[in-house]
């Protein structure tokens, strides 16, 4: 939550002083910029949650993902 605000407002302060300087595209990338962000924290949070069991008997091999 932390690097996240820190992202959002890093992008809304840059991109609201380029658009006063004429660049105002960089408002639009900015906002990809923070999604794409949000959007890596999401798919690692999900992936670090993922657990693998392997188990092995007698010449079987059984591996689970939960």
């Amino acid at each position: 939550m932390f690097v996240m605000s820190i992202v959002i407002s890093t992008n809304l302060l840059l991109g609201t002083y380029f658009s006063f300087l004429g660049a105002w595209p960089v408002l639009a990338f900015g906002g990809l910029d923070i999604f794409v962000v949000w959007l890596a924290f999401k798919v690692s949070y999900r992936q670090g949650r993922l657990q693998e069991r392997v188990q092995i008997d007698q010449g079987q091999i059984f591996i689970s993902r939960t």
